[in-house]
């Protein structure tokens, strides 16, 4: 019995030593369809609140995008790749304020203009600043 439990363990290893580069790209692949559903999901709700926490809630999808992240760093340090990348810095900071933005436009329709002005400058300001400080490095 015990010999046969080693056999199999064994022959998961192998095929997840002969496949780890594949399971990686999979896995990245799975991670980026995760977050943009979950974009796509809170863009959904601060429209229409409701609609979608009905049928699914965030910390389902949450967990989701936890599991995705750990399976892809583990695959990824099998291979020898950093999880995150060292060059995603910009692109996720850049995606991360197109998506604060749109939802502060949503949220603050139903304020004054001059309100509107006032709060995206300092959004603004706030995130030129974060990225100052993330970028100085």
């Amino acid at each position: 019995m015990n010999f046969f439990c080693q056999k199999e363990m064994q022959s998961i290893r192998d095929f997840f030593a002969k496949y780890s580069a594949l399971l990686y790209k999979l896995s990245v692949d799975l991670l980026t369809f995760l977050l943009g559903t979950l974009t796509l999901f809170l863009i959904a709700e601060s429209i229409l609140p409701g609609i979608l926490t009905r049928f699914v809630s965030f910390t389902v999808l949450a967990i989701g995008i936890l599991f995705v992240m750990m399976f892809t760093a583990i695959f990824g340090r099998k291979i020898g790749e950093v999880f995150p990348p060292k060059d995603a810095g910009g692109r996720i900071l850049g995606s991360l304020a197109f998506f604060f933005l749109i939802l502060l436009g949503i949220v603050s329709l139903r304020f004054g203009t001059v309100n509107i002005i006032v709060i995206l400058l300092l959004s603004l300001l706030i995130l030129f600043s974060l990225k100052h400080e993330l970028t100085e490095k």
